[in-house]
């Protein structure tokens, strides 16, 4: 049980996305990306200098975002 959790972890922070991924993701500055991070609207794992975002946390700050869309 203990080795699945060990794995499980692994994949995790395999699929964190770095700000320079989010950049590109969103077409936006690296600049705004980091005011996105550092303001907390874009909540991200910190670790020591860099930020880390997990995907999820990503698409629910383009679902949060959304304006104007006909479903």
């Amino acid at each position: 049980m203990n080795e699945n959790l060990n794995n499980y972890n692994e994949i995790i922070i395999e699929d964190l996305l770095k700000p320079q991924d989010i950049s590109r993701k969103l077409k936006i500055s690296r600049s705004f990306t980091y005011h996105l991070l550092q303001t907390g609207e874009l909540p991200a794992v910190r670790l020591g200098k860099t930020y880390r975002v997990r995907p999820q946390d990503l698409l629910s700050y383009i679902q949060r975002n959304l304006h104007g869309i006909i479903e």
